[in-house]
């Protein structure tokens, strides 16, 4: 069976830009406490219609790179750690992820029959598996917020400030500061503490994901 920890940790590591909280509202929220904003800034996000997250940073041991779309039920898009790459997608109630040989080569031993084996098709996400969870979690609207906002320590709230052109209130711990809007709570962009870089959120309308065709996909239990 393909190991699955290297990938799942390729994953993970692309969240280390994450390191607030958030929730959402409709009012200013700017006078309730961090605890509550960051609550109204997360159900905000899991709200909207479309949810576009991007940006990319630079840590002290690799350059990392964010780019996903999601509709209330499907999700797509990559997240790159230097030169590995891995793309999600959910849809049609199931996750797939998808990889490039700078990415399978991390497997260490047998890579390269990996490699061959799996070409360029998606592989079945199933759950149950361990290591599999992830990519189901970080493909998914829900589940990527549930991931990237989700505190590491208790925030503490920022002065009003304008980010790409909206009024926000900045959710601040020791890892970053998360701007969320002043209106309604949305996610507006992630800041890394002592990093270079962003995470920026937008809600302009995207199109639905796509299933991959049944040719296209790979189910590792049947390698089993």
């Amino acid at each position: 069976m393909m190991r699955t920890r290297v990938l799942a940790g390729l994953v993970a590591a692309a969240f280390v830009l994450a390191g607030c909280g958030s929730g959402g509202g409709d009012d200013d929220v700017s006078n309730l406490s961090a605890k509550k904003i960051l609550a109204k800034s997360k159900a905000a996000a899991k709200s909207s219609d479309s949810l576009t997250v991007e940006g990319e940073g630079q840590t002290a041991t690799s350059k990392l790179e964010v780019d996903m779309e999601f509709t209330d039920k499907t999700g797509e898009g990559s997240i790159a750690a230097d030169d590995a790459k891995i793309e999600l997608l959910s849809a049609g109630g199931k996750a797939y992820f998808r990889g490039g040989p700078e990415l399978y080569s991390q497997l260490g031993s047998g890579s390269e029959d990996v490699i061959k084996m799996i070409g360029d098709k998606w592989i079945l996400v199933d759950p149950s598996e361990p290591g599999m969870k992830s990519f189901a979690e970080f493909s998914s609207r829900d589940g990527f917020i549930d991931q990237l906002l989700s505190p590491d320590t208790t925030p503490t709230k920022t002065k009003p400030k304008k980010i790409e052109g909206v009024e926000c209130v900045g959710l601040k711990t020791k890892t970053g500061t998360l701007y969320v809007d002043k209106k309604d709570a949305r996610p507006i962009r992630l800041d890394p503490k002592g990093g270079s870089g962003s995470l920026t959120f937008d809600y302009d309308k995207v199109d639905a994901a796509k299933a991959p065709t049944s040719d296209e996909v790979l189910d590792l239990k049947s390698l089993s």
